[in-house]
Order: structure tokens, then C-alpha cells, then sequence
């Protein structure tokens, strides 16, 4: 069995050096992090694929990392390095084998507890394969690709089309001397350290993917079911002598065109492109406080961007610094007369919301926030809450004297 692995190991390093392409994030961990490669290092990753440890081991070859393909001897213990939440779905199967993830996270704790000497560091690493958040409708697409537990064949495929778009991120390694510190009852400390490591994971895959992409029908029915909308419908129908169809449909044509329709495919197209057009424009895009929001993003929090505005390059570029950071590009909030061919179907697909300009659609949106859970936003603008955030962005741009464009 041991051989089985080693041989699918060879085979996923020489995969991985033909088909793949890995980013890592951030750039320098181990001084970020103060990471020491002489003691006794494990990594926590999701899923338990040969793909993952090979691009996971190509990133600590480059850092000067210990493999995660060997094992680590703590005392007389040997451990291996590479520890996975989860196995991969079999193939005619859709129950997953129980991870040995458990088991090794008690050989550690109970090496470190027979030896006090030693030290040792856990590092959590996610290992994304494109950044295609899923749907909720399933589709060819998602069936080939998609999956947070793909079997062999799906991982293929995977290899196959988002390859070149592998993102390896390393994030700041457990405590485990503060784990044995607080717990006295060693047999606990493994289920509180995959515990903590299953929210990690979670936090990190929305951050980087956001959530699944809902189906646009399903989307605009839940919308023009709200009681309010309904109300705005027919007093639209009733002002202008339409019947109530005709009125439905003029709102569900609005909301078609505001509704941004992201597309993953989209978006590393355009990446490619802009990569190529800042290197003309500029000779270098300098980014400060990228880690300040890439905890947050960890931590769950809703991110609202506030740029300066001086051209329509502002909010590309500020998408592209996010997008190379690991998280998800946002969804913007864009003029309708931005709306035209082929801009409008580009721009769409990146995720801006086209829908100032709309006088139609900015009067109903205060009564469909009073219809739903974001009725906190609503008092929030109309308390002036967005003006505060802007003026306060403005002082700060000003302050630091870092001016946009020249």
C-alpha cells in the first residue's frame, strides 16, 4: 500500500510539473509568519489528494520548507507530515472513506506530551484549483469540475481546466503549546484542533470563491414575490395603463439587466488580459494593507471597497489587486450607460451591478430591503452610514498623499 502511494506521488509531481501552474499566497510565509523549517512541521490541508501534496510540496521546496511527503520524527515517533481532513469521494460511491486525520492529530499530541522538549508547528494550507464558486443549479460544468470532495476523475478534469490557475495559501500556524496549556486532558486537544481547523477551511473557501452562484430564475422569482415589489408592480401597472403581466415583465427585464452574471471562466480571461495592460500602462502596482483585509476576509466580515473614482480603471484595477490576493473579486456598482456591446456583456460577466441610472429601480430598493433580512442596511444609508465611510476614505487618501493617477 505504501508503495501505491509513493508510485501516485511520482506520478502527481510530474503532473503537477506538466499541467500546473501555482500561486502563493502570501508571497514570503515563512518570515510572515516566522516559520522555523528545523522543527518538527505538520500541514493541516482539506482534502487528502495527491494533487494538493504535490503542489503543497513544489511551494515547500521553494520555501525551504520540510516536504509534506515525508514523515517527521518526534522522539521515537514516526508521523506523517501531510495531514487531510477529508477523502475523496470514491468513484461509484458518494460516502467518502473517514479521514485518519483524527488519529494522526493524537500521535502528535501524544509525542509532544512524552517528549516536554520538543516543539512543533502546524501549518493550515488551502489548496484552491481555479476559483469557480459553484452553483446551486447543478450544470455540466459543475458536474465535471465543481466539488469539494472530487473523486479521481473529477480531480482530473480539475488538473485539466483550472490547473494553471492553482492558488496555494499558507496561514499562520496553530498554537499548539497554547493548546496544551489550556487543555490539561490531552485526548481533547485533537478534536478541538480539526474543530478549529474545519472553521478555518470553511472561512477560507468563501473568502477565496465567495458563495455559490444562485440560479438567476430562482434569483429574480424570490425578488418579484416580495410583498413589497408586488405593491411597486402594480402602482407601476396602474400610473402607466399596463396590465399587470406587462408590468412584471418590465421589472424582470430590469432586474436581467442589473443582475451582474459572474462567470469564474470570465474572469481568468480577464485576468490574462489586464495582466498584459498594466505591464504597458505602469511599471509596477504597489499594494499596502493587503493582509489587513485578507483577515478580515478570514474572520467572515462583508467587505465594502471604497476607491477613488477618477476613471473607469480604478475599480479594474482595485479588482485585479483583489482577485491576485486570494480572495474574491467583488460585485460593483456601476452606471447603466456602461451597459452597451461589448462592455455591458464583459463587464457583466466580472460582476458589476448596472443598475445606477435606473430612477425605476433605486425607488423600489428601499422597499425591497424593508421586505428582507437587510432592512440593518437600509437604516444604515439612511443614516448617512455610506457618506461617513466615503468622507472617511477620502480624509485617508488624502492623508497618506498617494494620489491615483497623475
Amino acid at each position: 500500500m505504501r508503495l501505491l502511494s509513493q508510485s501516485l506521488n511520482v506520478l502527481a509531481r510530474w503532473t503537477n510539473w506538466l499541467l500546473v501552474k501555482s500561486k502563493l499566497l502570501p508571497e514570503d510565509p515563512v518570515s510572515q509568519f516566522n516559520l522555523d523549517p528545523s522543527l518538527p512541521t505538520f500541514y493541516v490541508t482539506r482534502l487528502n489528494s495527491h494533487a494538493d501534496l504535490a503542489a503543497l510540496d513544489r511551494m515547500c521546496k521553494q520555501l525551504g520548507l520540510p516536504s509534506p511527503m515525508q514523515m517527521q520524527t518526534i522522539g521515537s515517533t514516526d508521523i506523517p507530515r501531510f495531514i487531510a481532513m477529508q477523502n475523496p469521494t470514491p468513484l461509484f460511491s458518494k460516502t467518502a472513506k473517514p479521514s485518519n486525520a483524527l488519529q494522526l492529530s493524537k500521535d502528535i499530541f501524544h509525542a509532544l506530551k512524552a517528549n516536554p522538549t520538543a516543539k512543533a508547528q502546524i501549518l493550515p494550507v488551502s489548496v484552491f484549483w481555479g476559483r469557480d464558486p459553484g452553483k446551486e443549479k447543478p450544470g455540466l460544468a459543475t458536474l465535471l469540475g465543481h466539488s469539494l470532495t472530487p473523486s479521481w476523475l473529477r480531480k482530473s478534469f480539475v488538473l485539466l481546466f483550472s490547473g494553471r490557475d492553482n492558488l496555494v495559501r499558507f496561514s499562520a500556524p496553530i498554537a499548539v503549546e497554547q493548546l496544551m496549556n489550556d487543555k490539561a486532558d490531552v485526548e481533547e486537544l485533537p478534536q478541538k484542533l480539526l474543530r478549529v481547523a474545519r472553521v478555518h477551511f470553511r472561512r477560507q473557501q468563501l473568502a477565496a470563491t465567495g458563495p455559490k452562484l444562485p440560479s438567476r430564475e430562482a434569483l429574480f422569482n424570490s425578488i418579484l414575490a416580495a410583498p413589497n415589489i408586488k405593491k411597486a408592480i402594480a402602482e407601476e401597472a396602474k400610473a402607466k395603463g399596463l396590465s399587470h403581466h406587462e408590468a412584471r415583465l418590465n421589472a424582470q427585464e430590469l432586474l436581467d439587466e442589473i443582475a451582474a452574471n459572474y462567470s469564474d471562466a470570465m474572469v481568468r480571461v480577464a485576468d490574462r488580459v489586464l495582466t498584459w495592460l498594466w505591464n504597458k500602462l505602469y511599471n509596477g502596482i504597489e499594494v499596502k494593507n493587503a493582509d489587513e483585509v485578507r483577515a478580515l476576509a478570514d474572520k467572515g466580515h462583508e467587505i465594502i471597497y471604497v476607491p477613488c473614482h477618477r476613471s473607469h480603471m480604478d475599480y479594474l484595477l482595485l479588482t485585479y489587486v483583489i482577485y491576485h490576493q486570494g480572495l474574491v473579486p467583488p460585485h460593483i456598482a456601476a452606471g447603466v450607460n456602461l451597459n452597451f456591446f461589448p462592455a455591458g456583456v464583459f463587464l457583466d460577466a466580472l460582476g458589476l451591478s448596472l443598475y445606477v441610472g435606473h430612477l425605476q429601480v433605486i425607488s423600489c430598493i428601499p422597499r425591497y430591503l424593508k421586505s428582507t433580512s437587510a432592512s440593518s442596511l437600509l437604516r444604515a444609508t439612511q443614516s448617512s452610514f455610506i457618506q461617513r465611510v466615503a468622507a472617511a476614505a477620502q480624509e485617508d487618501y488624502y492623508r497618506q498623499k498617494q494620489v491615483c493617477w497623475p
